[in-house]
C-alpha cells in the first residue's frame, strides 16, 4: 500500500457507521432462498481489523 493509496481513501465521503474502500473484482451469486443475493468482493483490506 502506497501513500496516495491511503489518501485516495481519506478523500472519500464519510458514512456514518462503514467506510468506502476500493475493491479489484465483485461477483454476485444466488441464494439459498429465492430472490436472494451475496455480493462477493476482492481486493486488499486498507487496515488489518477491516
Amino acid at each position: 500500500m502506497q501513500e496516495t493509496d491511503i489518501q485516495g481513501l481519506e478523500c472519500l465521503p464519510a458514512a456514518e457507521s462503514c467506510r468506502r474502500i476500493d475493491f479489484e473484482t465483485s461477483q454476485i451469486n444466488p441464494g439459498i432462498v429465492p430472490n436472494t443475493w451475496f455480493l462477493t468482493v476482492t481486493g486488499v483490506k486498507p487496515w488489518v481489523n477491516m
